[in-house]
């Protein structure tokens, strides 16, 4: 309490005007904890200088000004402004918290508030000794609880507000993407968001599960929209970017804090309300990233005014593993369904597709399927899509129609679809070798590597690192690969290690199955000798 108080008479001597913000926002989560005034909120975050009051709790009916001027004139004015604009109808108890040591006044201003609310100058003026006294009521662990939120504001290494408001910003623009399909210009509504945001509105936080391709990230990104026109801060996290964490404070290093991830998370949310939504939590599942992720997801469901989305699948043993932990810890299941048939209808006529089979409505339920049915029909608008019977076929016939385009457009030679695609083959192998499935492309990137950037088939990362658009794109280019080499499966365990060749197995024995009935056979052969 003492380095609170010095640090805002530091501040008011040098008559900078964020001394009152910073004892505004340390001011919520003390009296919160001391009077117990637990819907306390700061009212400048929502409308500046509201009137006469900085912080209120409309559930308990008090109203807070806080001020560095500790006379009696500035009393005055904070009461009838409270009176003029008649903030008494709202709030039954005004204090009055002095920064600096209040002073000793025999005015009682009865003049001033008796026809409307009762106001007593000894305990409705407050200053830091009057915190102090208030925790020495209570017991130890009431006590610590008070000193870890001082240390949280204003620890030797503690991160300033306007720092984690930009900090979390910039971490969530760096990592999220607005999800698009080439040939639909507005983005695919989806009723789980609804769903999910009364959820939350509730008080819940929600584990979000669904296939690969079902539109999670989506989701993911319409959950951050709605905080971007409220005070509520968002922070975002696609884990595959921390895949090389191994506990908390390599994630804080990480993200750039001084102070830790958690204690920024709580202050976020006792101030302003904080979403916390971490993506791709299955991708870094086998990994001691997933366990850090997890964890944090665990002790944030504990925070006040912090609600936790996570994002994965949940098909896989180390899947399972992790989403059981944090289900158990009461968070709560949603499934992101497949498109319904409608919507799928509605999206097939507007990029022209006028015909269909059951089987192509049926594997466009899926977002992923959806967006490669989009692609290879703008590519060929002629294509019989009643061709395609599985999902194996439909991702073939969209890697040649790539081939095709590139062929057909390209000034390159006859040739040059392929490489395109053995370029996208490549960098599938290299990048399927790191921990975060990403790959640095040296600079000037190649014409091929350009050229599968614009068919949005691998993604700009950060810096020189590119990812592939979606893990299943990424799998489904290292099996065709695979293929190519004729790997048996345990060439692939051995590349790739079983947690990644859990999804790519099932492509490699369809493709085989596809195109060479002969290596097929042979490769089951060696599965079940696995």
């Amino acid at each position: 309490m003492a380095r609170f108080y010095a640090k805002v008479q530091l501040a008011s001597s040098a008559r900078r005007t964020d001394a009152n913000i910073i004892a505004e926002d340390v001011l919520v989560p003390l009296f919160k904890e001391l009077y117990g005034y637990h819907n306390l909120h700061n009212v400048n975050h929502v409308e500046k200088n509201k009137y006469a009051i900085d912080l209120a709790d409309d559930i308990s009916r008090v109203a807070i000004q806080i001020t560095a001027t500790n006379t009696a004139e500035k009393v005055t004015d904070t009461l009838e402004k409270f009176v003029k604009y008649h903030l008494y109808e709202k709030y039954d108890h005004l204090i009055i918290y002095i920064l600096k040591n209040k002073t000793k006044s025999k005015k009682n201003y009865e003049d001033i508030t008796e026809n409307y609310f009762n106001f007593d100058p000894i305990s409705n003026i407050l200053d830091y000794k009057d915190l102090v006294q208030e925790a020495f009521k209570f017991d130890l662990e009431k006590i610590e609880n008070v000193r870890r939120i001082l240390d949280t504001h204003f620890g030797d290494d503690a991160d300033s507000i306007d720092t984690l408001v930009d900090l979390v910003s910039t971490v969530t623009q760096a990592q999220i993407r607005e999800p698009s399909i080439d040939g639909i210009d507005h983005p695919i509504s989806r009723e789980i968001v609804g769903v999910i945001e009364d959820k939350i509105e509730n008080g819940n936080s929600v584990l979000i599960t669904g296939d690969a391709g079902s539109g999670k990230t989506g989701v993911a990104y319409a959950l951050c929209s709605p905080c971007r026109k409220s005070i509520e801060k968002v922070i975002y996290f696609d884990a595959r970017r921390y895949s090389n964490v191994t506990d908390f404070l390599s994630l804080d290093r990480e993200i750039g804090l001084n102070n830790s991830l958690i204690n920024a998370i709580e202050r976020l949310g006792r101030l302003f309300g904080c979403r916390l939504i971490i993506d791709q939590l299955d991708s870094v599942s086998a990994d001691r990233a997933g366990g850090v992720f997890a964890n944090l997801a665990q002790k944030c469901l504990r925070l006040h005014g912090v609600k936790v989305v996570v994002l994965s699948r949940r098909s896989e043993a180390s899947e399972i593993k992790l989403t059981d932990i944090l289900i158990n810890a009461g968070i709560q299941e949603i499934i992101c369904e497949d498109l319904p048939d409608p919507v799928i209808v509605d999206i097939f006529k507007s990029i022209g597709l006028s015909e269909w089979s059951p089987q192509i409505l049926f594997l466009s339920k899926n977002l992923l399927n959806l967006s490669l049915v989009s692609q290879i029909k703008l590519t060929n608008p002629d294509f019989d899509f009643n061709l395609i019977l599985d999902e194996n076929e439909l991702w073939d016939k969209y890697i040649n129609a790539i081939r095709a385009s590139e062929t057909s457009q390209a000034n390159q030679g006859v040739a040059f679809g392929d490489y395109v695609i053995a370029e996208a083959m490549r960098i599938a192998r290299e990048a399927m070798k790191s921990n975060d499935r990403t790959i640095i492309l040296t600079s000037p990137s190649t014409v091929t590597q350009r050229r599968l950037e614009s068919w949005r088939i691998i993604i700009h990362n950060e810096g020189y690192s590119y990812r592939f658009r979606h893990d299943k794109l990424h799998d489904f280019l290292f099996a065709h690969d695979a293929t190519k080499r004729l790997l048996t499966p345990n060439a692939v365990l051995t590349e790739i290690g079983a947690h990644r060749a859990h999804n790519i197995l099932p492509w490699i024995e369809k493709l085989y199955h596809q195109s060479n009935k002969k290596r097929w056979i042979s490769f089951l052969e060696h599965i079940f000798d696995v």
